[in-house]
């Protein structure tokens, strides 16, 4: 029997990193969420029963709301400017640094052990 750990938010528009992430993460016994979008992330977290996700783990490039803009509106929110993101992108040198209010930048494409290693790190 797995144990079940904190909720993950995953928001990425690629539908197969969506379904190879939650798979994985719910192997590890975590129960994962999933978003297309910063807009569409942003819809679930406000839910009335949420947020409940420990974590966000949020791809840069998206349609709709990119994670820049995902992340301005996200620090607005007393709700959920406290929940720890974790970015994904394919050039983590384009910041010069973690950007304000990231806990990490990982560099895709994402190892298993690298994406395990960072959620167990950063979801409370």
């Amino acid at each position: 029997m797995v144990t079940r750990r904190p909720p993950v938010l995953v928001v990425d528009d690629d539908d197969d990193i969506l379904d190879v992430y939650s798979v994985v993460l719910e192997d590890a016994g975590y129960e994962v969420m999933t978003a297309r979008n910063g807009q569409e992330a942003l819809e679930r977290l406000r839910r009335p029963e949420g947020p409940n996700a420990s974590l966000i783990l949020l791809d840069v490039m998206m349609p709709v709301m990119n994670a820049w803009e995902f992340l301005a509106r996200r620090i607005e929110d007393p709700k959920l400017r406290n929940i720890p993101v974790v970015l994904c992108t394919g050039d983590p040198r384009a910041f010069g640094g973690t950007p304000e209010g990231v806990a990490a930048v990982l560099q895709k494409p994402l190892g298993l052990d690298t994406l395990l290693e960072a959620i167990r790190r950063y979801a409370a």
